[in-house]
């Protein structure tokens, strides 16, 4: 299971999202970097651009770019998205990998048309893939419709979905692009969390981690493809139909459990940006929105409730361990690290109090308590 990095977008802002997010255009060197890359990979000397790259917002690690060519082979006539990576290699190559394996069932994936992991062409790793139609789940029912009922459930049942994909589609695709499985399941997880916290003490973190270690639920039998990062905003909607899903850089193997915890603390939890007088009724409706989406889910592929409820816990846990991480003595500064959706002191408290609120325990961390005290 790989390390779970949610980083919520704006609308708009991943790879494969359409919608009127678009802002300002791209440099002209870019522009004419992803077009003389795109003539020789096509062998399309006289390739253009039909519409110029224009950059989508959102995105905490990546820029976007939508655009269309004139002149391209089938494949990449239509609407189109290059997703620049800011580091991570073996991160882009998995990435594809997974979304293309699960694309290739026709669950509502983008295609991954093409890979580069040479930095040179446009300053980093990248991906291009079709523009997929649709706003997010979040803009659907932001207009006012029925639809807000029925977002929960059509999340849910996109999500069992997933995970009743055959296993067997994941290893291969890795194995095909040369990529390591990677370790699997809750077990290996907890050992990933354990060397990190050894490498950046943080004692008020400890007892957390010792709870999570002690109550490790039994194994599946068989671990399932999770997303690790499903929740409203990775999801795409036209019409009351899921059109994508999108961001699969935490797709990996492991216990469904984990996954459907992560979605409800995303769901309930993550970073959204609303004004202060709607603070208490926006939480309110998450809160619902969860819980129907819960509901659904169990209807079509039940699961016991203490393993989804360690699956958010452990999902809380992780969010507060890697903001401590980038606390630590050693550590990037700021203005030199990337952003991290939880870093901040009303994300930090908001995990501390469901992680109590799950496991009556109180992690009184002196590193993340600094970030409410003035220097």
């Amino acid at each position: 299971m790989s390390r779970p990095e949610p980083t919520p977008d704006t609308p708009g802002g991943t790879a494969g999202k359409s919608g009127p997010a678009a802002t300002s255009g791209t440099p002209d060197s870019c522009d004419a970097a992803l077009l003389a890359y795109l003539r020789d990979h096509l062998g399309r000397p006289s390739l253009s651009f039909e519409s110029a790259p224009t950059r989508l917002t959102g995105g905490f690690d990546t820029t976007i770019y939508q655009f269309q060519l004139e002149g391209a082979p089938a494949e990449f006539s239509g609407k189109l998205v290059v997703r620049i990576f800011t580091h991570g290699f073996n991160r882009v190559a998995r990435e594809a990998a997974v979304q293309g394996a699960v694309a290739e069932t026709g669950f509502p994936a983008p295609r991954v048309l093409h890979v580069c992991l040479d930095r040179g062409p446009l300053g980093g790793p990248f991906t291009i893939m079709p523009l997929v139609p649709g706003t997010t789940i979040v803009d659907a029912i932001a207009s006012p419709s029925l639809f807000l009922f029925r977002a929960p459930v059509l999340m849910a049942e996109t999500h069992a979905r997933l995970h009743a994909l055959e296993p067997s589609l994941l290893y291969r695709a890795l194995a095909s692009a040369a990529l390591p499985a990677g370790p699997e399941g809750t077990r290996a997880f907890l050992a990933m969390l354990r060397d990190e916290l050894t490498a950046a003490p943080d004692a008020g973190l400890e007892a957390g981690l010792e709870w999570l270690e002690a109550r490790v639920p039994v194994p599946n039998a068989i671990p399932v493809i999770c997303h690790l990062d499903f929740h409203p905003l990775n999801i795409l909607v036209d019409r009351g139909q899921v059109t994508g899903v999108v961001d699969w850089a935490n797709g990996a193997l492991g216990d469904p459990a984990f996954d459907v915890g992560t979605t409800i603390m995303l769901m309930t939890l993550g970073p959204l940006s609303v004004p202060g007088f709607l603070e208490g009724p926006v939480a309110a409706g998450r809160r619902w929105a969860a819980r129907r989406y819960l509901s659904a889910y169990q209807k079509l592929h039940p699961l016991p409730m203490d393993r989804i409820n360690y699956g958010e816990a452990l999902r809380c846990y992780t969010g507060l361990q890697h903001a401590s991480q980038r606390l630590a003595p050693g550590a990037p500064e700021p203005a030199a690290a990337l952003p991290y959706a939880w870093g901040t002191p009303k994300e930090v408290l908001g995990l501390s109090r469901r992680f109590h609120e799950l496991t009556s325990l109180t992690l009184a961390s002196d590193r993340l308590a600094g970030l409410w005290r003035k220097p």
